[in-house]
């Protein structure tokens, strides 16, 4: 309702101002008669704005309302009499001075238009409101497309150095000599990597095959080649691992539960520990090399611990000594320099160059003394032999037994 009377009263006292700018004008000229009619104005004026409820009602001055007082006067004409325009809003025709009854909805804004005006309005406050979500919903919507736009191009630019490290990487060399292959090849399955026109080299870092074991004292533990697992536990056998038992660099290694502390060596076989240097174990099982340039072929629980020495196969087979050598049997020592035992069971070469070939318990102990079989025969002078029997004994220089059983020569 106050929206109504100040939408209403705002032209009335437009109009009201406008008709005293105009009779003041005239003041000269009407004098005393024209200041009365501007005091009479004025009072309506001012009724207006006080109680403007009296002429939005349409009907009489309604109780309590400030009336606007009419002095007959003969100078005024019935047109501009106020006793017509005792009841609604006064209208003010522009270039007549004529005080008329304003029309509703034409010389100013009836309630019915402006109860249009207000639902117009509340109508697009909802419309507003609904916008306002819209774009909050789009405002947030691109913002989650811009940080997917960012995040891409963060990954684009990712994979573009990507892209260019591996352009620029030698691994591209190996689309030369490397390829590989999911069919059957030669009766196995796929699938392979084939190495063609190339040559492979598997390498610890250090810029040589023995890495710092000279200078450092133990090698890198890198360069090793391992075809298998080379477990820790392999059924009902478990070894206990101690630091560097794996730490070996540039060995091939062949099978499970094995130890390599060596540089450019080979084990095979089961539970097998090369601890040398340039030293191998072929197969077999729990064998052990201790030094350089050792070989063990086969056989089990045999040991080299000697420069150059070997052990072909059999059992609990030691050699011990630079070139030493077994060639089988079981709990045989070549214990001298250059000593061998060929076979048979506890015999002993321990005289530089010195030879057992077989028998049992059999010992060569000077240098170039030989024992060929037998039981128990003993050759301790240099160059002496024992060919055969039982417990004979060549004691001096180039003395020989060829056989029989407890000779002394």
């Amino acid at each position: 309702m106050d929206t109504l009377r100040a939408l209403v009263l705002r032209p009335a006292v437009v109009a009201g101002l406008a008709l005293l700018f105009e009779f003041n004008n005239w003041r000269y000229v009407m004098k005393k008669r024209s200041s009365r009619l501007i005091a009479v104005l004025c009072a309506g004026v001012l009724v207006m704005v006080l109680s403007p409820s009296a002429f939005a009602q349409g009907v009489g001055a309604p109780v309590g309302a400030t009336y606007i007082t009419q002095t007959p006067n003969d100078h005024l004409s019935s047109n501009q009499s106020l006793s017509p325009l005792a009841t609604g809003l006064l209208k003010n025709t522009t270039g007549t001075g004529v005080l008329t009854i304003a029309t509703p909805g034409v010389d100013y804004v009836s309630a019915a238009q402006l109860q249009a005006l207000i639902n117009t309005v509340n109508a697009l406050q909802g419309m507003v409101t609904t916008l306002q979500g819209q774009v909050a919903t789009l405002q947030s919507q691109q913002a989650t497309t811009n940080n997917t736009i960012n995040s891409l191009l963060s990954q684009l630019a990712t994979a573009q150095t990507n892209i260019t490290t591996i352009q620029n990487s030698p691994a591209q060399a190996l689309n030369e000599c490397v390829s590989v292959s999911h069919d059957t090849l030669n009766g196995l399955i796929g699938p392979h990597v084939l190495f063609t026109g190339c040559n492979v080299h598997v390498r610890s870092g250090s810029g040589r095959t023995e890495d710092e074991i000279f200078t450092v004292g133990q090698p890198r533990g890198l360069g090793n080649l391992i075809v298998g697992y080379n477990e820790v536990v392999d059924e009902l056998i478990t070894i206990d691992l101690q630091p560097g038992d794996r730490g070996g660099s540039h060995n091939i290694v062949l099978g499970p539960l094995h130890r390599f502390r060596g540089i450019a060596g080979l084990v095979a076989g089961l539970a097998n520990n090369n601890f040398g240097v340039h030293s191998s174990i072929t197969g077999g099982k729990f064998n052990t090399v201790r030094s350089g340039f050792d070989s063990i072929s086969g056989g089990s629980f045999n040991e080299t611990s000697g420069l150059f020495t070997s052990i072909s196969g059999g059992a609990n087979n030691r050699a011990t000594s630079t070139g030493a050598h077994v060639s089988g049997g079981s709990e045989n020592t070549a214990s001298a320099n250059m000593a061998s035992v060929s076979g048979g069971s506890q015999n002993t070469a321990s005289g530089a160059t010195s030879s057992v070939s077989g028998g049992s318990q059999n010992t060569a102990s000077r240098f170039a003394s030989s024992v060929s079989g037998g039981n128990g025969n003993t050759a301790s002078g240099e160059n002496a032999s024992v060919s055969g029997g039982v417990q004979n004994s060549a004691l001096v220089l180039n003395s020989s037994i060829s056989g029989g059983n407890g000779n002394r020569a």
